[in-house]
């Protein structure tokens, strides 16, 4: 017996086909596996960024709060106040929605 009896004349053409095809399928899904990686890391980039940020705006506040203002003049002491009741008005806003949760 020949080896084209055990094989039709396409089964070669009709394997390479099928490799073909699993190995674009298997690139597609490792594509799509780096996307979505790559998705991940720029959400996790920007929550790092966002947490700076409120890092960075609280200790303004802090500053502000802790400000002297002896010896300030009026328009500055005025500008100091206000921001301060600012400030007081968000965290108390925060605390209300923190003890309506629980």
């Amino acid at each position: 017996m020949t080896w084209s009896q055990y094989f039709p004349p396409n089964w070669m053409k009709s394997r390479k086909k099928r490799g073909e095809k699993g190995s674009m399928r298997i690139a597609l899904e490792e594509r799509r596996e780096s996307m979505r990686i790559a998705s991940e890391e720029r959400r996790e980039l920007i929550r790092i960024k966002k947490d700076k940020n409120e890092v960075e705006k609280r200790k303004a506040e802090d500053e502000i709060m802790m400000k002297d203002t002896r010896t300030m003049d009026l328009e500055q002491k005025e500008y100091i106040h206000l921001r301060r009741l600012e400030i007081l008005e968000r965290l108390s806003g925060h605390f209300a929605e923190l003890i309506s949760i629980l």
